[in-house]
């Protein structure tokens, strides 16, 4: 028996939900994928009530369940559903070591195809903590979200992860991130990995959870944090660190940070999408909001507005948006947020402090002007593109102790006109490099990352190098990572370039990673076509024991047992 479904409402989920335990066990994984699409689709129509704008920034967690929701593919009862349970209890019952000489394979592909060629392999976007000896890995997982709607303990993971015990020069996949019993909770993916020592490892990613109550299910968007006391070898059962009104909130783009200082303080912040909001008048409004947890993400404080305006149908406010935060703690223990303003009139990134433990948040300071890259949306070959910022702070023991550094890929240095653009433009994507040396306040003039020639290509246009993240490690040398496409004289193919810089990023010395591949996507049904995530990690040793750099990131594979083109993740050391 197939089974198709695109239902949308409460009602269906309540029911579905609240049956599940009664459904005959051959047809059990129908009725989870019903829930489960049931949920993506109440999510999905409240995603779209957003403006056009905000909906073209959306997370690739965000995305991904709007994708998933409007899917017409089937999960089929079959004899031989046991006959995958006990092939993947056999590839989870001897896990392989993932090595090469570099870079790293990461993920596990031998279950990427098992259950469909049509979905179920990709792994992308990612995080990267390390501590010592161990180091975890999380990533978006089609995967994941196959296996726990199959054989998982109550609750959908659309998040992956692997872990290291030798510093990253090899990884097993740790499969599914424990979604918990709940039914009714569902991780969506956009990981942001932490660790506080070399066995504590946190994990958050964004959360649709509800509850039931006597006048029907409640839906509630948030964020989930997972804690691992092995190093990232296993997950314990989320814990919300913020959740909402399913019906008017949507809670994006989630990130987290620790106070290396006190590692059980936990800081999160995301994007708060209310729709409609009374304090904009029934249009959008759109935050950047922080919870924190001083006892390790046991419990969460309340939501701290960092900053909030309202995106609405008035000429001043069309485009008006806020997304794509970061949070960090640097040496002297201020909080520091930065994000990506966008309105209809220019983009930039700003920056606010916290002195008092995340408490309040001081007025934002402008750091940068940003130029859009793409069309504004989308990169050549159709790849979602933003400006969003990665920050870093050097926790060395030397002069540069606790400067800050900020990448993003900006399109200011080639704009030629393009008539299908959003801008009227096509901003080819460089890396830049911004710092402060005050703690947030000031910050410098910008600093071209990659090396190569502006204008590469013999049409005399440019080439896109996007994605960028950065670390600083207790050397204080700081490393960028992003995607490149300087090997492809159509600007189409994709590379990866690491660069490291000893003065502070005055310089930069750039170094390719082996390996070019086609961006190949629209191959999962259960992912965004224009999903090839939305950002990668560079991180260092927290705990100041080792130098160097690491960090993974996603690439296209098409070798053997690839049944079709599809995303792995890799990781290098520099």
């Amino acid at each position: 028996m197939r089974f198709v479904t695109s239902f949308r409402g409460n009602t269906v989920f309540l029911a579905l939900v609240v049956g599940l335990c009664a459904v005959p066990a051959g047809y059990a994984q129908n009725a989870r994928v019903a829930a489960a699409k049931a949920r993506a689709a109440q999510i999905a129509a409240v995603l779209e009530k957003l403006p056009p704008a905000q909906q073209r920034h959306l997370s690739a967690a965000a995305r991904n369940i709007i994708q998933f929701a409007h899917s017409d593919e089937a999960m089929e009862d079959s004899p031989d559903i046991s006959q995958l349970a006990n092939q993947l209890a056999n590839i989870r019952s001897s896990p392989v070591k993932l090595s090469s000489a570099w870079p790293v394979p990461v993920n596990d592909p031998r279950t990427d195809f098992l259950f469909s060629v049509m979905t179920g392999f990709t792994q992308s976007e990612t995080s990267t903590a390390w501590c010592g000896a161990n180091v975890a890995v999380g990533f978006n997982d089609s995967n994941s979200l196959i296996q726990t709607l199959l054989f998982g303990p109550g609750g959908l993971s659309f998040s992956g992860s692997a872990f290291s015990t030798d510093g990253g020069r090899s990884f097993f996949d740790a499969g599914p991130v424990n979604p918990g019993p709940n039914l009714a909770d569902f991780l969506l993916g956009d990981p942001a990995l932490s660790c506080g020592n070399d066995r504590v490892f946190h994990y958050s990613q964004a959360l649709a959870s509800g509850v039931i109550t006597p006048g029907g299910f409640v839906p509630l968007n948030g964020v989930a944090v997972s804690r691992s006391t092995n190093g990232g070898a296993s997950w314990a059962d989320p814990v919300a660190a913020v959740l909402k009104d399913g019906n008017t909130h949507i809670i994006d783009k989630p990130w987290h940070a620790l106070d290396p200082q006190h590692p059980r303080h936990m800081f999160v912040t995301y994007t708060d999408f209310e729709v409609p909001a009374a304090s904009c008048g029934g249009a959008t409004r759109v935050a950047i909001e922080l919870v924190r947890s001083l006892d390790g993400g046991s419990t969460w404080s309340a939501p701290v507005v960092v900053r909030e305006i309202c995106a609405g149908p008035a000429p001043q406010q069309a485009g008006n948006e806020l997304s794509g935060s970061q949070v960090l703690v640097d040496p002297s223990g201020r909080v520091i947020v930065a994000w990506e303003t966008f309105t209809a009139q220019s983009r930039g990134l700003h920056v606010s402090r916290s002195l008092d433990g995340g408490v309040t948040f001081s007025a934002p300071v402008r750091a940068t002007g940003v130029f859009p890259t793409g069309d504004g949306f989308a990169l050549q070959g159709g790849i979602r593109t933003n400006e969003f910022p990665s920050l870093a702070v050097d926790r060395s023991d030397g002069p540069a102790n606790g400067t800050l550094y900020m990448t993003w890929n900006d399109g200011r240095f080639i704009r030629p006109p393009d008539v299908e653009s959003f801008t009227g433009q096509y901003g080819y994507a460089q890396v830049l490099d911004i710092k402060s040396t005050d703690g947030g306040v000031s910050w410098s003039s910008p600093v071209r990352v990659n090396d190569d020639r502006l204008l590469a290509l013999p049409s005399g246009r440019g080439v896109d190098h996007f994605m960028p993240a950065a670390a600083v490690d207790n050397t204080g040398r700081v490393g960028i990572c992003w995607y490149d496409r300087r090997n492809s004289p159509v600007n189409l193919f994709v590379s990866r370039f690491c660069a490291a810089s000893t003065d502070g990023g005055n310089t930069w010395n750039n170094q390719g990673i082996p390996g070019t591949w086609l961006p190949y996507k629209s191959a999962d049904v259960f992912v965004n076509p224009y999903y090839l995530g939305d950002y990668d990690t560079v991180v260092s040793d927290s705990l100041k024991l080792l130098p160097g750099l690491l960090g993974a990131y996603g690439t296209v594979d098409f070798g053997t047992g690839a049944f079709v083109p599809n995303q792995n993740v890799y990781a290098v050391s520099f």
